[in-house]
């Protein structure tokens, strides 16, 4: 299979090596070759990749095709690769779209095309996460505390918009929103961003149920000064790391990015096992839907 990778950003240093220990064919669009020069550490795979250089025929030369592009950019492609039979295989980033009622309107399209997609929500695949789906434990809260790139450098980028699905909710909550639809949340009491500038979501906290489960508290801060990632359980059991993504296994620090290992098992359930989740991107769709209105009550 040959499968194109679009977006010169994670893309290269997060999805190329995970999908380089998979036996595909690599195409990339000849104009990433200025970031390649530029990061020794991608210098390994540079001989792996078929550089194309036509960019108007892209999208006819692969089977398979992986977005990682600004919500928007990804809408727009994801509607025009719809339209080629020889794609047969999709993985996209989150958020599937800009805005929930986007990404309902997208994941309608991509079930009634009958194409074979994952969405990138990567929380089921760590260690702590596969524990707590296996358990299916309630939860009693979540509190993710960090200072993205973005707040560090002082970089104006879509992912510090929400309404471009950047921001503490639509961009790293999403992740959150997706693993607490897998464990059945349903129901949402409240939810509140906050933000030093309007068009931005720096914190976003939400309290939400489901059925025969106390409330969960989740808190997310994108410009902390401190990194934490918390969750307890119902029971009191408390998980713990500086960062969710963070990793166990001394040899996964061979990888350029701590989240490769799991975009391998992202990958793996595309590509290999053909594993599909239209029933949970949908309850993961319709809890964002509830919980951007509850935000919007407030």
């Amino acid at each position: 299979m040959r499968v194109l990778i679009l977006g010169s950003g994670f893309g290269l240093y997060g999805y190329l090596p995970a999908l380089s220990t998979f036996n595909v064919s690599i195409i990339l669009p000849d104009h990433y070759k200025k970031r390649f020069s530029h990061r020794a550490d991608l210098s390994s795979f540079y001989n792996n990749v078929e550089w194309i250089d036509n960019q108007e025929n892209l999208l006819e030369l692969c089977e398979g095709l992986i977005i990682a592009v600004s919500p928007a950019q990804q809408f727009l492609w994801v509607k025009k690769a719809l339209q080629f039979k020889n794609i047969t295989h999709l993985l996209l980033e989150k958020p599937l779209a800009p805005t929930p009622y986007l990404a309902m309107d997208l994941f309608d399209d991509l079930v009634t095309s009958g194409k074979k997609f994952k969405i990138g929500y990567n929380f089921r695949y760590t260690y702590w996460g596969e524990d707590i789906l296996r358990q299916l434990k309630g939860i009693k809260s979540i509190t993710w505390k960090f200072q993205a790139h973005h707040y560090k450098q002082n970089i104006q980028t879509w992912k510090r918009r929400h309404s471009e699905g950047g921001g503490a909710l639509r961009f790293y909550g999403i992740h959150l929103i997706a693993l607490l639809a897998e464990l059945g949340y349903n129901d949402v009491f409240c939810s509140k961003i906050e933000s030093k500038e309007e068009y931005e979501a720096e914190i976003w906290s939400v309290q939400l149920s489901k059925v025969d489960f106390p409330p969960c508290v989740v808190t997310i801060a994108t410009n902390s000064k401190e990194d934490m990632f918390q969750v307890i359980d119902i029971n009191g059991h408390i998980i713990s790391f500086s960062d969710p993504f963070q990793t166990i296994l001394p040899c996964e620090a061979t990888f350029i990015d701590q989240r490769t290992p799991y975009l391998i098992k992202l990958l793996n359930d595309l590509f290999v096992e053909e594993k599909f989740d239209n029933d949970w991107y949908r309850a993961t769709n319709l809890l964002w839907h509830t919980i951007e209105q509850r935000t919007l009550q407030q």
